[in-house]
C-alpha cells in the first residue's frame, strides 16, 4: 500500500527515481528494492520520502490529511482513540506487541512500515495527498 503509492507519486510527477533517492539520502539501489518490497526503509527516510512527495496517511474516503507524515504517531493515535479500542486489541488485531504499538503512539519509538501498513489497515486509512497550510495556492 505505501509502496505502491510512492512509486504512483513518484512516476504521476515525473521525478527521476535517481534523483528523488539523492534528495531524501537513500542510495538508487535500497530505494529500488523498497519499492520492490524486497528491502524496508528506514523509518525516518520513509517520512522523508512521503513528506518530498506531499503525501501523507489519513481516511481514504477523505483523499486527504490535515497532518504531515512526521505526525504519523499522532495520527495513528487519534484513529485509535475514536475507534474505541484498547492497544491489547489492536495488538491482537495486527499481530503486532503491544508495547511497541504503545511506544509508536506516544512518539517514543518507531515502527516498521509493515506494521505501520497493519494499524493503516485495521483504521481504513491510505496514503493520501497531505495538505500543507503553508503552502499558499496560486
Amino acid at each position: 500500500m505505501i509502496r505502491t503509492a510512492i512509486r504512483k507519486k513518484l512516476e504521476d510527477s515525473g521525478i527521476k527515481q535517481r534523483e528523488f533517492c539523492k534528495v531524501i539520502g537513500v542510495a538508487s539501489s535500497n530505494f529500488n528494492a523498497f519499492l520492490n518490497g524486497s528491502r524496508t526503509l528506514s523509518y525516518p527516510k520513509f517520512v522523508k520520502a512521503m513528506e518530498e512527495l506531499g503525501l501523507s496517511i489519513g481516511l481514504k474516503a477523505a483523499g486527504r490529511a490535515a497532518l504531515p507524515p512526521s505526525e504519523l504517531p499522532e495520527i495513528l493515535k487519534s484513529h485509535f482513540a475514536v475507534s474505541g479500542m484498547k492497544v491489547k486489541e489492536v495488538a491482537e488485531k495486527t499481530d503486532i506487541d503491544n508495547t511497541c504499538l504503545t511506544a509508536f503512539f506516544n512518539g517514543y519509538r518507531n515502527m516498521p512500515i509493515r506494521n505501520i501498513e497493519k494499524v493503516m489497515t485495521l483504521f481504513h486509512l491510505d496514503v493520501v495527498e497531505y495538505i500543507n497550510p503553508k503552502k499558499k495556492s496560486a
